[in-house]
């Protein structure tokens, strides 16, 4: 190194500064070793393209929508809970109007650590606001069991710590009440083979789909996991036709915004922003892989993440079936530190 130049040794600081911030702003677990790298899904530019195109055309049109249909201030409702019950919506005749009212879903906050070892509050902030939304489209507020690293921080929140068999137990529990259908949202960070809870346990494709084989059986069911490496998940025996799976990036990319200071990972803010104005689930699904597209081409942020859904062609008329929204309260955005 004492042979170097000057612009030399600056060049070489320039390049080991970008790699830091590249580094820092992915949520892949790099303090785990002994993970290999595992296959690349066949997600192509012109899938990402395509559904970056979709975005911003429902962007568009949601914008038109409110400029039509102003909302008044005195409309929105803010209160201190996000685990405020959500009264079920029914016809006069006593069916349940919502197809989700009678689903299972847990939804898990697999660590509290950003990227950098500090600190964050991304995970807890997504998981709270994917439960409150989830009762927004009709899910009843019983059956959906929330996870988390620090339970005891959040006192109002009814959590359970987060482990892989309290996961498989709650689902369990939950489907006493709701058998139709089930939903598992996960979201920390993860490596090439895993997705990781904490510092102490990691989860595998395998330990999913036995959990979704045995408790949800042939029912429609629904994984979404937002981490690093999460397209693992949508590979071999966990494509199973009763089910539909998003996930944040390729098996072989990082996805971004678990520093200390975001509010929520990227893909987690772009499911909450899609799910406020989607009409079911493939919608969902592709306006949220939009969403992802434009923000990381926006920062700049390269290789893309290239989330991937994967929709069983037993799921598809479910997945498709509009979904009917709730009256709700809007507990506004989630802060660091709540």
């Amino acid at each position: 190194m004492s042979n170097l130049s000057g612009v030399g040794k600056m060049t070489i600081r320039f390049l080991a500064t970008i790699l830091v911030g590249l580094l820092a702003s992915a949520c892949a677990g790099a303090d785990y070793p002994g993970f290999f790298d595992a296959a690349v899904e066949v997600t192509t530019g012109v899938d990402l393209q395509d559904d970056l195109d979709y975005y911003l055309e429902r962007q568009e049109q949601a914008r038109q929508a409110a400029l039509e249909n102003p909302v008044e201030p005195q409309a929105v409702i803010r209160g201190p809970s996000p685990t405020a019950n959500v009264t079920q919506t029914r016809a006069r005749n006593g069916l349940v109007v919502s197809p989700h009212n009678t689903w299972s879903a847990i939804v898990v906050a697999g660590d509290f650590r950003a990227a950098s070892g500090g600190e964050t509050e991304a995970f807890d902030n997504a998981r709270r606001e994917v439960s409150r939304q989830l009762q927004a489209i009709g899910f009843d507020r019983r059956n959906i069991t929330e996870f988390s690293m620090r339970p005891t921080r959040y006192p109002n929140n009814r959590l359970l710590e987060t482990s892989f068999a309290g996961m498989k137990e709650s689902l369990q529990r939950n489907r006493l009440r709701g058998d139709d259908g089930c939903l598992v949202y996960m979201t920390s960070h993860g490596f090439p083979t895993a997705f990781a809870i904490g510092a102490r346990e990691v989860i595998t494709p395998p330990q999913i789909h036995q959990m979704l084989d045995e408790v949800c059986g042939d029912d429609p069911t629904i994984l979404v996991v937002s981490a690093c490496y999460s397209g693992i998940f949508v590979q071999g025996e966990m494509t199973q036709p009763n089910r539909m799976i998003m996930t944040a990036a390729r098996s072989d990319r990082t996805s971004f915004g678990c520093g200390e200071g975001t509010t929520y990972p990227y893909f987690d803010a772009c499911f909450l922003e899609s799910l406020e104005i989607a009409t079911d689930w493939v919608d969902l699904a592709r306006n949220t892989r939009g969403c992802v597209v434009a923000q990381e081409q926006a920062e700049n942020l390269s290789p893309p993440s290239a989330p991937q859904i994967y929709l069983g062609p037993d799921a598809r008329d479910i997945m498709m079936t509009p979904f009917a929204r709730q009256q709700n309260d809007n507990y506004g955005p989630a802060l660091p530190g709540t």
